[in-house]
């Protein structure tokens, strides 16, 4: 373990050897580290902690001295009051391995660079600071790591960085000449990146041999690493250095500065200066965050407010921070705006130490006065907790009474001629009253910007809208750049958050910050499914609190990316299609009331859209269709009436508008009403559907009869209040009369609204209008931990837990009753002790046993052990309990429970057999035919155990009686093709089925061309790269063009595989026309076509290419144009085509 490459393999698998270390238990494999092994595991009380193992070549290994180290560190950084680093927190060492456990974190910077949603220029910033401040914390303990990169430092969800993972145990010097120990001890991701200090290599041919061992890690070592993690960071990914690369910059023949002059001007000034070949030039840690350098790529807020700030809530437990929070808050946005605040009402929010040395300031503790609901960011006032009492406000409806009164109220100055803009009401057809109205009673979600019946948004050059919604004694937050840090954070509080108190306040506060950040992705990417999530949970207030901010959010939103601007249609109101059938009132009141505010931001997405008008057409039909089908299930459905009278409130406001038709038309669900007609006259009349009354009519004003208006539309216009209740229609007139059906009499606005508060409809009307029910497709959960394919799930009876069987030799359980909860979509244990891939799986009933079968024959059974806790079962492990060997009876296929002591199971070489499970053995098997094919599924009688029906590969169907284990009829579907796979070809072309059944038996190298899109993600850019370097290490031979995107990925992938000979790249014009970003790479090929004949002309090499190639691999969108024109040409010319569409 140290200083000499190890000859050490692992002779036995991580779990097995995990299974000495006590107090955890196995969960899953982290990366592919060669010296290391690291695990995911889980401890006793349910923690997540990441388990290093060193396999120890044999007893006489020596390790003490390093354990000695990695305690001395741990030791070091106890005296560390915000601490940036991760040392070690237990060391442990067996007889046959040495076991190193730290805690795990979210993720570590190589993979969040890499994830959605993507790092802003801020946050980048923000995390380099703390990159810098993490080496400068551990440099000042004495301390030095030896393994600075991108996969050591760890990043929680609110991006606080921590540095772990030290190495004195590694090499401080490496040959030069023999890359054995930098692939063993530095390559763990297997992508060749270097971030070593070119001094660390020496040279030892000769007889020189290496420095002495141990020697001792410098600080500027360390600093030259930390600048080649802060390049990769702000370059997305693109490591700055590869092994051969570093090599030629120690040589002096590599020149980074190209890749450098892609990063922000400061900071690639602190990175260059990291970056000196001189180890004496380079500067400490701290040095470079307090001189000039740090002070030109930093703002001065991120260490005096911000970091102080987040620093603060490191060791409190989740409800606890929001409080914390909340009571530092207004002097963070006190110094962000740049104003003092009395000392009083700072919260101990003190300026940020740039020492570490430094007295650690200690924040003030929160008051009970400033914590949880009285902060900042109290709770909404217009949605409490459960049980509060009457509230004022739009939404806020806790019941009919209450909702009466204010609707007699609104329908009393209609019916004396008085304007409902003056009212707190929501009536009436004037916008500009309406408005008022609203700004009157309090800003409600988006109501300055969704009461436009042309759907304007705000311009980007206008000034900023207030937040959507205040508090009593909470200023609003200041619009700083800032703010897109604190809404990272208040993401997190709000996940984090247990109590509904701390729940509404972090929401509260999100909703602020997302308004003041003034950066649309981060309001769509962040904050936005933050709410959506926040909709689900448990708690009507946190749920109506989070509908409000779903929409204040979209009505800041300025513009959108085209591929964006359908986000409402294909993730908020699926996301949000329960909520009509809440179990509490004032959630389906909450959702009604914000509906068609709903609709109209979505409108105004679409409009600020970059493209033509005409593309926005049908994503505007589908979101007025969803809208009507949403509100035809409010109005339609078996919720609380309040919610249908909340839904109505809110079309005055926007009856002008063309949504307005298709939300009101849903009006008419279950009623023989005829779809609208084009006006043709100058008067009409709209027939409303009575039941079993006389029929009514609706008189309508001439000056709404537009030439394209529908009797509907007209109506609407006019702004005569229409109310629907199931299948009763109430029109009123123009002189404020209505007439209720079954009655001949007329009793005002006021009667109206009575009869639709407290008429219920009968049973036999309210379910004829239930639909059956059926999925709707909406998208639970997604788990995508399993590195090959899904073979079988199975559910436990009790519908605690799912197993998913898989290719990738592991069965992984997952939680079967929080998967509406669930954010982290991770399976809760792993069982990897069986070979081979996992066909089949099958729970045994009233128990908590699961029964596996491979591919290499064996069954095991195995149990789920769980705990009982307060809030619900804890997984704890899992634990074999049996097995059955089956070489000699071939792959296992099929298994089911036979009773509760016995499995049936199916093998490719026995058929169907019992296995005892009391026994460990098989009771009995059915005689098998091998001429009918193996018997690839079977299922049982669910009443008894008496009969079997079994399936074969060849199409063979057999009933079995097992009370004498016979045959009791049999047939055979088709001709015996069972699974056979048929498959159909072009008659008209048999040329080219000629040539790819030619190329499909034909192993031999090949002439590949490459062909791509420029515009990709860099996960498809990596996923091309392998491709390539597969390719040539098989012998085949690469054409491809000068391009960034594809192109680029290729000709990375092909220089990997150090194989130039086998790589041609053909340009269109000469090397000096191509890209700057192209040229660098371009000139590492050997093999380069140039066409300076070209050089005043905007041609491509497509054709000349594929005149070269005996096959086309191409990587598209289906709106590639150009690309699909040169794979129909390949085509014409006999090659063979492969194409990987990318959408």
């Amino acid at each position: 373990m140290g200083n000499s490459q190890s000859g050490a393999t692992a002779r036995f698998s991580q779990a097995e050897a995990l299974g000495e270390l006590p107090g955890v238990t196995y969960k899953d494999t982290l990366g592919g580290g060669r010296f290391l092994k690291s695990s995911l595991c889980l401890t006793d009380d349910g923690q997540s902690v990441v388990a290093k193992v060193y396999p120890k070549e044999s007893e006489a290994t020596l390790v003490r001295m390093y354990e000695e180290r990695l305690a001395s560190i741990r030791t070091a950084f106890l005296s560390i009051d915000y601490p940036h680093v991760l040392p070690m927190q237990r060391i442990y060492e067996s007889d046959r391995s040495v076991f190193l456990v730290r805690q795990y974190l979210f993720a570590n910077l190589a993979q969040r660079i890499s994830t959605r949603p993507f790092l802003t220029a801020i946050e980048k910033l923000w995390i380099a600071r703390q990159l810098i401040q993490a080496v400068a914390q551990s440099h000042a303990a004495g301390v030095c790591h030896g393994d600075i990169k991108s996969a050591n430092f760890l990043l929680t969800s609110w991006h606080w960085v921590f540095l772990a993972d030290h190495a004195p145990y590694k090499p401080v010097y490496l040959p030069a000449d023999d890359p054995a120990d930098y692939s063993l001890f530095f390559d763990t991701d297997g992508r060749r990146t270097a971030c070593i200090a070119p001094e660390r290599f020496v040279d030892v041919g000769h007889g020189r041999p290496l420095p002495p061992t141990p020697p001792a890690c410098t600080p500027a070592m360390d600093v030259f690493s930390l600048g080649c993690t802060l390049a990769e960071l702000f370059l997305d990914g693109q490591a700055l250095f590869t092994y051969s690369r570093l090599l030629a910059y120690r040589a002096g023949s590599f020149d980074p500065g190209p890749s450098l002059d892609r990063m922000p001007p400061g900071v690639q000034d602190l990175v260059a200066h990291m970056l000196q070949r001189d180890p004496a030039a380079r500067a400490g840690a701290q040095a470079y965050l307090d001189g000039e350098l740090g002070r030109r790529a930093f703002p001065a807020w991120m260490g005096d407010v911000v970091h102080p700030f987040f620093a603060s809530m490191l060791r409190a437990p989740p409800d606890e921070r929001v409080a914390l929070a909340c009571a530092e808050l207004p002097a963070v946005h006190a110094q962000l705006a740049g104003r003092d605040l009395p000392d009083q009402t700072r919260g101990g929010l003190k300026p940020s130490r740039s020492n570490p040395n430094d007295p650690a300031p200690v924040p003030a503790p929160a008051q009970p006065g400033n914590a949880g609901s009285r902060g900042p960011f109290p709770p909404d006032p217009d949605f409490g907790s459960e049980g509060e009492g009457e509230r004022p406000g739009r939404g806020a409806l806790p019941g009919p009474k209450a909702l009466l009164e204010e609707v007699q109220r609104v329908a009393g100055r209609l019916e004396h001629g008085g304007s409902a803009g003056n009212t707190e009401g929501r009536q009436g057809g004037d916008v500009a009253a309406a408005a008022a109205s609203s700004e009157a009673r309090g800003p409600g979600p988006g109501a300055s910007q969704c009461a436009s019946a042309s759907h304007r948004r705000p311009a980007p050059g206008d000034a900023p809208s207030p937040p959507a919604q205040q508090w009593p004694g909470a200023a609003p937050a200041p619009a700083h750049p800032a703010q897109t840090l604190l809404c990272v954070l208040w993401c997190t509080l709000l996940r984090g958050a247990r109590a509904q108190d701390a729940r509404l306040t972090a929401l509260c506060a999100l909703r602020s910050a997302a308004a003041a950040c003034g950066d649309d992705d981060v309001r769509l990417q962040r904050a936005l499914p933050a709410l959506v999530s926040a909709a689900a949970e448990h708690g009507a207030g946190v749920k109506g609190a989070a509908l409000r901010g779903i929409v204040a959010l979209l009505a800041e939103v300025r513009r959108v990316p085209a591929g964006d601007a359908s986000v409402v249609l294909e993730y908020v109101l699926p996301s949000l299609s329960l909520l009509p059938r809440d179990p509490a009132p004032a959630v389906q009141v909450e959702h009604a009331g914000v509906l068609a505010d709903l609709g109209l931001a979505a409108l105004g997405l679409l409009e600020s859209a970059a493209g033509p008008p005409q593309d926005a057409a049908p994503a505007a039909a589908a979101l007025r269709e969803a809208l009507a089908h949403a509100a035809a299930g409010v109005l339609a459905g078996s919720g609380a009436p309040e919610a249908r009278v909340a839904l109505l409130r809110t079309l005055g406001p926007i009856s002008a508008s063309d949504l307005l038709a298709s939300i009101a038309s849903s009006l008419h669900a279950g009623a023989s009403l005829p779809a609208p007609q084009p006006l043709s006259g100058s008067a009409g009349s709209l027939p409303l559907p009575s039941g079993a009354a006389a029929s009514y009519c609706l008189a309508l004003d001439s000056q709404f009869l537009h030439p394209d208006a529908s009797l509907l539309s007209a109506a609407l216009e006019q702004s005569s209040p229409l109310v629907a209740y199931g299948n009763a229609m109430y029109g009123l007139d123009d002189s404020g009369s209505m007439g209720l059906p079954g009655t001949a009499e007329s009793s005002g606005i006021q009667g109206a609204m009575q009869a639709a508060l407290t008429t219920e409809l009968s049973v036999e009307e309210s379910a004829s209008q239930m639909e059956a029910w059926a999925p709707r497709g909406a998208l639970v959960a997604h788990f995508a931990e399993h590195q090959a394919g899904v073979n079988q799930l199975a559910v436990a009876s009790s519908g605690l837990f799912f197993v998913s069987a898989s290719s990738d030799s592991t069965t992984k359980v997952w939680d079967g009753r929080r998967l509406d909860r669930d954010v982290s979509f991770r399976s809760r244990l792993t069982y990897s002790g069986q070979g081979g891939k996992i066909n089949a799986a099958t729970t045994l009933p009233d128990s908590s046993s699961v029964v596996t079968g491979s591919s290499d024959g064996s069954v095991h059974l195995w149990r789920v052990d769980t705990v009982a806790r307060s809030g619900g079962e804890r997984f704890t492990g899992v634990t074999a309990q049996r097995q059955c060997s089956g070489e000699a009876l071939g792959e296992a296929l099929a298994l089911a429970p036979w009773g509760h002591a016995a499995v049936l199971q199916s093998h490719a070489r026995r058929g169907l057999s019992a296995w005892d499970l009391r026994a460990a053995e098989h009771a009995w098997a059915l005689p098998y035919d091998p001429a009918q094919g193996v018997i690839s599924c079977f299922v049982t009688d669910p009443a008894s155990q008496n009969w079997v029906v079994t399936g074969s590969s060849r199409g063979v169907l057999c009933v079995w009686d097992l009370r004498f284990r016979l045959p009791v009829l049999s047939w055979q579907l088709g001709a015996g093709g069972g699974d056979r796979v048929i498959r159909a070809w072009d008659g008209t072309a048999p040329e080219r089925s000629y040539a790819e059944f030619l190329a499909i038996q034909n192993n031999g190298p090949r002439k590949l061309g490459f062909f791509g899109t420029r515009n990709m993600g860099f996960m498809h850019q990596q996923l091309i790269e392998v491709l390539a370097y597969a390719m040539i290490l098989t012998g085949n031979h690469i054409y491809t063009s000068g391009a960034t995107g594809t192109n680029a990925a290729v000709i990375r992938g092909a220089l990997r595989a150090e194989n130039p000979e086998l790589l041609t790249v053909v340009l269109p014009q000469s090397l000096t026309k191509q890209p700057l970003e192209s040229q660098e790479l371009l000139q590492q090929v050997p093999q380069l076509i140039e066409m300076p004949q070209n050089d005043d002309m905007q041609l491509l090499c497509n054709r000349d290419i594929i005149g070269r190639v005996a096959q086309i691999i191409c990587f598209a969108f289906h709106d590639s144009g150009l690309l699909l024109e040169t794979c129909q040409e390949a085509k014409a010319e006999k090659k063979i085509v492969t194409m990987f569409f990318l959408d």
